[in-house]
């Protein structure tokens, strides 16, 4: 995952932590922090786009493999976390899908 150039712009490598509430990321010298008159995008919005682009979604061949060795199939497994999904926060999407009511990426708009 080392080489992995995300939409924002930055690689894995610059991600220095990462759980469900906070990221830390390597900020390069001469980096801009917000977005600049002549549309330069900042750290602040590569950030954004990273989470846009991987928030929510989980690893197939983890679901396969949690799924297997739990005895569960991969529909049953998606069944169960339906009834778990945070309806104050999520909504389903027309395909089904569950996505953010308020995502972060929208903010300030």
């Amino acid at each position: 995952m080392a080489n992995d150039t995300f939409t924002g712009g930055f690689s894995a490598g610059d991600i220095l932590y990462e759980d469900n509430h906070l990221i830390a990321v390597n900020k390069r010298a001469g980096q801009l922090v917000q977005s600049d008159t002549a549309g330069e995008p900042g750290l602040e919005e590569m950030i954004k786009a990273f989470i846009k682009e991987r928030d929510g979604k989980l690893d197939p061949l983890c679901v396969r493999d949690f799924c297997e060795f739990c005895g569960y199939t991969e529909t049953e497994f998606w069944a169960i976390l339906d009834k778990f999904y945070n309806r104050d926060l999520f909504e389903k999407n027309e395909y089904g899908e569950w996505q953010l009511k308020h995502p972060i990426w929208e903010e300030n708009k």
